[in-house]
């Protein structure tokens, strides 16, 4: 029987077909389902056939230094897959996680969003966090918000969460008394230009904001209370199910792979600099000596993370999340196996 498409399903098609967004090297690996590997534990390429997996991440930068270095060293074959891995916009990963398309991808609260209004949803772990600061043009501290704009990338992305907790921190009331504008990827330039007053940065970007004068308020990790900066794994549980090895596996190459970047820092930068297309090497640098210290040894996702991912979900976009709990939509068993 030939399967018919909707336009939208059309659509993530091409992104994991052929259209790589920022981030993506040159190195990608068409994807499928393929024949799952015969063993969980890493075993040579050469001695089995490698299943073919499409992996999506809603954004591309530093922070990815494990993926990007697990893609340039083919350290996915040491565990039996084959990864392809795409950079698409919220609504692409979101929408192809639901759909099967993209079997493993990672977000924020938009995949916390698609668990709760489909069942073919399930999170499963976290790549890590990020350590985003809060850069601003025209305000020295923290409690001089109140009444300022501040810019994040999209609906539902980790910015605004992690702005959102931010304002709440300081006693003040999130997007009232600290309006939100969405300005995409262009955090830098807004708040140079005056477009918002403050944006979260991380490096190398944080640099440039650093040598044009703008004012570092805090790094958000450092600060009590900040949710939103986990990103969060989500699998499409058919096939998760059919294929538990695969995502299992996934993880484990994952973990092997922060596991060396903290390391092997001549390979990681190599990597950092195919997939960020970065040309500074001192930039690059002192980026990876930032990031390095965030790729996790841990890949569980913390409960507390996705409780106020659901609370925040129920207060705005989807009522329906106040009925579950973190349990209901969280299958920890495949980090659980890597580890």
């Amino acid at each position: 029987m030939k399967r018919k498409f909707s336009g939208r399903r059309w659509l993530i098609l091409m992104f994991v077909s052929g259209i790589a967004l920022t981030g993506c090297g040159a190195n990608n690996n068409s994807a499928g389902s393929g024949a799952a590997p015969a063993s969980a534990s890493a075993v040579p390429a050469e001695s089995q056939e490698l299943t073919e997996v499409t992996v999506a991440i809603a954004a591309s930068g530093i922070a990815y230094g494990p993926m990007y270095l697990a893609q340039e060293e083919n350290m996915w074959a040491d565990y039996g897959l084959k990864v392809k891995l795409v950079s698409l916009d919220v609504a692409a990963t979101t929408a192809g996680v639901i759909t099967g398309d993209v079997p493993i991808a990672f977000g924020g609260g938009n995949v916390v969003d698609a668990a709760v209004k489909s069942d073919k949803v399930k999170l499963v772990g976290t790549i890590g966090s990020i350590p985003f600061m809060l850069y601003a043009k025209n305000i020295d501290k923290l409690e001089d918000l109140k009444g300022k704009v501040v810019g994040v990338s999209a609906p539902g992305s980790n910015p605004e969460y992690a702005v959102l907790t931010l304002t709440e921190s300081l006693g003040l009331e999130p997007r009232k008394d600290v309006p939100i504008l969405y300005i995409g990827n262009t955090g830098l330039a807004a708040v140079s230009e005056g477009k918002v007053e403050a944006t979260l940065l991380v490096p190398p970007m944080s640099f440039q904001a650093d040598e044009m004068g703008l004012h570092n308020l805090a790094t958000m990790s450092d600060l009590e209370g900040i949710k939103g900066l986990y990103m969060v794994g989500a699998v499409h549980r058919p096939y998760a199910e059919e294929h538990p090895e695969v995502i299992e596996n996934f993880y484990k190459a994952y973990a092997a792979a922060s596991e060396r970047a903290k390391t092997d820092k001549e390979a990681t930068l190599s990597a950092l600099s195919t997939w960020t297309k970065v040309t500074d090497q001192d930039a690059l640098d002192r980026a990876y000596e930032y990031f390095k210290s965030y790729w996790p040894t841990d890949l569980h996702v913390p409960e507390s993370e996705i409780q106020f991912l659901l609370d925040e979900l129920a207060s705005t976009t989807n009522p329906a999340a106040k009925n579950v709990k973190p349990a209901d939509i969280l299958d920890n068993s495949y980090v659980d196996a890597a580890q």
